[in-house]
């Protein structure tokens, strides 16, 4: 039997939703899981409670579940209490599918009330580097349908999309589609509408891997319900957010964090057309690792409103714990009092707080080393290939005269019907080719090689100094000099 307990924030057109789910596990003698777990759900404009019970299954690696549960939520709209039905299971070892079935009873904010039935599936595809292990692809889809009859007749639809696949040993794209409809029968009008587009990208050089950049776009756009409380008055919003960050690693302690983000809403008064802002977001922090576990950071924020002429600014302080690969929880104080996100943004969070977020996976040294020879290799690559075509545009390259005779022999060849001959001829030009090729990576590396055996000579010339070992650091470094004119002049 086994205990947990987890942290999740999700986002919604209902806004950012924080979920505390505390679950116990056993196993039985014919290999079936049994987990109990209990949710609770908090945010700006939801709260709800689910207790549920899932039965897994593990088949040579394929697990099956099947999970029932029971639901209740209340958020401005509406206060619903119903059972969920679900199954979900691996297709193979790439492809996973879920569905599940929702029946329960709605109350409107009149004091009406309706039945609800949904249905919900999805579909999920993962793809692995088989030599590494880790995530190389990752895509999922899901579709929900929900049906209310009784005082209101209404129907729901929500579809979501997200992928997220590196492109290479250096970046990774991302993209999230989400949009939800509410149409009401009675009146055959659209009721509410949310969409939203992500698209992010993370890229980490392999050459200096202590650099990190990340970029994000995001589109929202809001169409709030009638029944919805809104002591703003906005009826519809449409918004574009546009982030840079940069991390980069000043040494194994020292960490350096930059963000500017931008912000243009649109937002719609009732009974005035969309009124269009501008807002900015400067950070500027700084992280010191006290150990593997544990770091430390501050940072410098700056909140800029253009239309308004409006400048918020201060610090924040935090210590930060890692939980694992993916997972930091954080605890802090903001003395601003606004958040880092722009497309929530909130000015009521100063004091306090305890958050947890994600982060991007670091690789192992074993990996970092992986990912460098590959990338050497794919340079080493180019710059032979670059070398043959040099080559080729010398006109006065005995080599490039004898291939061209060559290949004027295999055509002569060719026309007189000798094609065996001038296949042989074609594939002793391939050849040479290839010979030039692997001529010019060979003398690449060594290149490579004699100029990382000088640096290393040089750090050693550096320390020997640095002890105050003058004489022997300037015997290296002219032996250095002596070893590099010599490569000049061969």
């Amino acid at each position: 039997k086994t205990s947990s307990t987890s942290v999740r924030t999700d986002e919604t057109s209902l806004g950012k939703t924080s979920t505390v789910t505390m679950s116990e596990s056993g196993r039985f003698d014919n290999g079936l899981d049994l987990t109990a777990e209990r949710s609770l759900g908090t945010g700006a404009n939801l709260a709800e409670r689910l207790e549920s019970y899932k039965v897994t299954r593990d088949r040579s690696g394929l697990k099956t579940e099947t999970s029932y549960g029971r639901k209740y939520a209340e958020n401005q709209i509406e206060r619903t209490a119903s059972n969920i039905f679900g199954l979900s299971g691996d297709i193979n070892d790439k492809w996973a599918a879920s569905a599940s079935l929702e029946q329960g009873n709605v109350q409107n904010p009149d004091g009406s009330k309706s039945d609800r039935i949904a249905l919900a599936t999805g579909l999920g595809y993962l793809e692995k580097d088989p030599e590494t292990g880790k995530d190389v692809f990752k895509s999922s889809t899901k579709l929900e349908v929900r049906a209310d009859r009784g005082a209101n007749d209404k129907d729901q639809f929500l579809v979501y999309q997200s992928m997220e696949g590196k492109v290479s040993d250096e970046m990774t794209l991302s993209a999230k589609l989400e949009g939800a409809q509410t149409k009401n029968l009675d009146t055959n009008k659209t009721e509410a509408q949310y969409k939203e587009i992500v698209l992010g990208a993370a890229y980490r050089p392999i050459a200096d891997d202590r650099l990190n950049l990340f970029g994000r776009y995001t589109y929202k756009e809001n169409q709030k319900p009638d029944g919805q409380e809104n002591t703003t008055g906005i009826e519809e919003s449409k918004m574009h957010v546009v982030s840079a960050d940069a991390a980069y690693d000043i040494n194994d302690q020292w960490q350096m964090v930059e963000r500017i983000a931008v912000r243009i809403m649109e937002e719609k008064v009732e009974g005035f057309d969309f009124a269009k802002t501008h807002t900015w977001l400067m950070i500027n922090r700084l992280n010191y690792r006290v150990n593997q576990d544990w770091k430390i950071g501050g940072e410098y924020r700056v909140l800029t409103q253009q239309e308004a002429k409006d400048q918020k600014r201060g610090f924040l302080f935090e210590a930060v714990r890692s939980v694992n690969d993916n997972v930091e929880m954080g605890i802090g104080y903001n003395f601003t009092n606004f958040i880092d996100d722009l497309t929530n943004l909130d000015y009521t969070v100063q004091g306090p707080y305890i958050r947890m977020t994600g982060k991007l996976y670091d690789r192992t040294p074993e990996e970092r080393t992986r990912a460098r020879a590959k990338w050497r290799e794919r340079r080493i690559e180019q710059y032979a290939w670059r070398m043959v075509h040099d080559e080729f545009r010398r006109k006065d390259s005995p080599l490039v005269l004898e291939l061209n005779q060559m290949y004027q022999m295999g055509r002569v060849a060719s026309d007189l019907s000798r094609y065996e001959e001038a296949r042989t001829i074609y594939k002793d030009v391939l050849l040479v080719t290839q010979m030039m090729y692997e001529e010019a990576a060979q003398f690449v590396r060594q290149h490579i090689a004699f100029e990382e055996e000088l640096y290393n000579a040089s750090q050693r010339a550096r320390e020997y100094y640095d002890k105050g070992e003058y004489w022997t650091a300037r015997k290296l470094w002219e032996k250095i000099l002596e070893e590099a004119q010599k490569a000049v002049l061969e």
